[in-house]
């Protein structure tokens, strides 16, 4: 038996209004936030700014979630 969840993530996002999971006392949804502190965000705009300075300098860019658009050059 499960006590309870905490889920920040939720296929699909967003939930649609009727969905189950809402209805549960012992589960507690977030909309996607678990990454809002300052260290955090502060380290994800280092990397987009990366990513952003070598794609203006036509390298590669180091933290490319979806690659396969380098396979054809």
């Amino acid at each position: 038996m499960i006590w309870g969840a905490g889920l920040d993530v939720t296929s699909p996002e967003p939930m649609r209004s009727d969905d189950e999971m809402l209805k549960l006392d012992n589960v507690l949804i977030t909309p996607h936030i678990g990454s809002a502190d300052e260290e955090t965000r502060q380290a994800v705009g280092i990397v987009a700014a990366i990513n952003i300075i070598y794609a203006l300098n036509g390298l590669k860019i180091p933290n490319c979630i979806n690659s396969e658009i380098y396979s054809n050059k």
